[in-house]
């Protein structure tokens, strides 16, 4: 699942009309990718399972000298003039040192190379750790599990979800307002109406766009604000543990909260998260 709602995570020069709902799951988004992929005809750009070893600039033909290796160990060199890293920084995850892990007897699933056919009906399941993949996969969990324990080291912070004051009420008076994935769906009037008409379909997207700009827009500001105070009256900190030692008219917050804010491009879909898993108490635990 994404959290990034559905229409601002396309390309602005083709756009899809018929998103199913505000937020999109996995298998919806890589199908907009394909087809995207098919319809420009990208395939000759591509090269797969072709790992990058080193990256040399050369000052006097102006490129890169590219050293890459096949999935068959063989290697060639290219070259280009601009080089992009758009592997992301998420790509390599290990598994946590935890002493006894490889002696556990039951199945073991990474949220970063999940197993798509997990399944954890009727069984008893924990989760380590309360990040963002966490809250968005432990409402799922909790919903079959014959158990769910959560351990958590340190606090989450949930943020509001971003645009739900935007209302598409025009293209149909049905329309619901925007909730979290799974729990909102376009009506046929509103695809419809995107699909007809490109401009209206554009003002909509601004819109939403404009609301999540401005939300992380004040959480950025909150989080330059709280870090400056707070390296201002800490100046030999190493920006770790807790403000304190500030005047009682200063905020004071745990630097997870900072860090937290510093990455809202993940935030946390609270209501699908509080509602669903924190207060149903009696379907799931909570460790320490």
């Amino acid at each position: 699942m994404e959290q990034i709602p559905a229409h601002t995570y396309t390309f602005p020069f083709d756009r899809k009309p018929d998103w199913s709902g505000y937020y999109s799951y996995a298998p919806e988004i890589q199908d907009y990718m394909m087809n995207f992929y098919k319809k420009h005809d990208l395939e000759p750009f591509v090269v797969l399972n072709t790992e990058i070893m080193s990256a040399t600039w050369d000052q006097l033909s102006g490129k890169w000298e590219v050293e890459l290796r096949r999935k068959d160990g063989s290697t060639f060199t290219d070259t280009c003039n601009v080089l992009i890293n758009g592997s992301g920084v998420l790509t390599k995850w290990k598994w946590p040192d935890i002493e006894g892990l490889r002696d556990f007897k039951g199945q073991v699933a990474h949220s970063a190379n999940w197993p798509q056919d997990l399944d954890w009906k009727d069984k008893k399941v924990a989760v380590i750790g309360t990040g963002s993949s966490s809250i968005q996969m432990v409402p799922h969990i909790a919903k079959t599990a014959t158990s769910l324990t959560v351990f958590m080291r340190n606090k989450t912070y949930i943020a509001p979800q971003f645009g739900t004051n935007v209302s598409n009420k025009e293209a149909d008076p049905d329309a619901a307002d925007p909730q979290a994935a799974g729990k909102h769906q376009y009506t046929e009037k509103e695809k419809q109406r995107f699909r007809d008409d490109p401009d209206y379909h554009l003002d909509y997207v601004t819109r939403v766009e404009k609301s999540i700009v401005g939300g992380v827009s004040f959480l950025s500001l909150l989080a330059s604000v709280t870090v400056r105070l707070y390296t201002t009256h800490q100046p030999n900190h190493r920006h770790r543990g807790v403000l304190r030692d500030l005047p009682d008219s200063m905020p004071r917050c745990s630097l997870s909260f900072i860090h937290s804010l510093f990455q809202i491009y993940r935030y946390r879909l609270a209501n699908i998260y509080v509602v669903e898993h924190v207060l149903p108490w009696e379907r799931t635990q909570l460790g320490s």
